[in-house]
This record gives structure tokens, sequence and C-alpha cells, in this order.
């Protein structure tokens, strides 16, 4: 019997230029000068809101160029100007209290909700996870997230099942809320293990 010994700088392991990205995220400048606007400009109507917006736009052509740059050469193949005006319109601007300091800024209904109890997943599933995940990206190497997991379910379907029961005998949740709580662990682990 023979032993295979393969030395670290041997092991097949995704670099960055092979990783394949799903969630084009603006950099962090980029993001607090879209958040400044939004926070500037949140109690203007839709015309409003859009002629400040094509002012702005101008106003920051050479910042816009440059995060377009860098999204176009992350491989980001949409319009960049939708996704900035889409951001600034919809999410920060909406998402946001106005409290006129950006690091004051806190969510909507944040300490409105009561915090559940934390349910840890069982130490069996979450080893099963990590499992499951380096095998795919040993033999496939490029999958979706959305699809490992559904590979998961369907494998580990008992595991699964029986982790669903446990959490839902433990905590008042709702079906959704159980399988969403699984399917985020499992994302969030996908995610860890890629990057």
């Amino acid at each position: 019997m023979s032993l295979l010994v393969i030395a670290p700088e041997m092991e097949t392991s995704l670099s960055n230029q092979d990783k394949k990205i799903y969630r084009y995220k603006f950099s962090k400048d980029f993001v607090l000068a879209l958040m400044e606007f939004a926070r500037m400009n949140s109690a203007l109507n839709r015309k409003d809101f859009k002629d400040s917006w094509d002012m702005w736009v101008k106003a920051n052509e050479e910042m816009i160029q440059e995060e377009k740059q860098r999204l176009i050469n992350l491989g980001y193949n949409k319009s960049v100007e939708d996704k900035m005006y889409n951001s600034v319109r919809y999410y920060f601007k909406d998402k946001y209290k106005n409290r006129g300091n950006l690091d004051l800024m806190v969510k909507k209904s944040g300490n409105d909700q009561k915090r559940r109890k934390y349910i840890p997943l069982n130490r069996e599933l979450l080893k099963s996870i990590d499992e499951h995940i380096k095998g795919l990206l040993n033999n496939k190497g490029e999958i979706q997230p959305k699809k490992a997991y559904e590979d998961f379910v369907e494998k580990y379907n008992e595991l699964h099942e029986k982790e669903y029961a446990r959490i839902k005998e433990l905590q008042d949740l709702s079906e959704s809320d159980v399988k969403l709580k699984i399917k985020k662990t499992y994302k969030n682990k996908f995610y860890t293990l890629t990057h």
C-alpha cells in the first residue's frame, strides 16, 4: 500500500482570480458617498430626487468611473449606473432613518423588535455542511450557492429533517423561519469556505 502525500503548494484551491462572484458590492468609500447622498436627499420627492441624482453623478464623474471600472474588472456585466441609482433610491434612502450623521444611522425597527433566543445548529449538521461544500468545491470547482444548498438538502435529507424537527421543538418558529435558518447557515458557510 502506497501513501500519497500532497505538498501544501500543490493543493487545489480557488485563487482570487478563479472565484466566481455572485454579489458585486461597491467599495467602502463609494458606499459612504452613496449613503451621504441618500441622507442629504431622503426627503425629496421622486422627481426632485432624480434631478439631484443627475447633478450628483455629474459632480462625481471621476469617482463613479473608477468604481464602474472596478466592478467591470471583477466581472460585473450589468448597468453599474442602474445599480448605483437603485442602491441609493431603494436601499440607502429607505433602509435607514435620517439622523443627521452617518455614524448614527439606525435601521428602522431595529430597536422595536424583541430579539429571539439564539439556537445553535447541531454539530453533526454543521460538520456535514462543511464536508458537503468542500466536496463540491473539490469535485465541481465552481457551483452556485443556491444549487449547492439544493444538492445538500437532497443528499442529507434525513439529517436536514431531523435538525428541522429539533429546532421547531425548541423554538416557536414558523416552518419558513426554520428552513431559512438552516439555509442561511449553509450559505454563510459556503461563503466563508469560498472566500
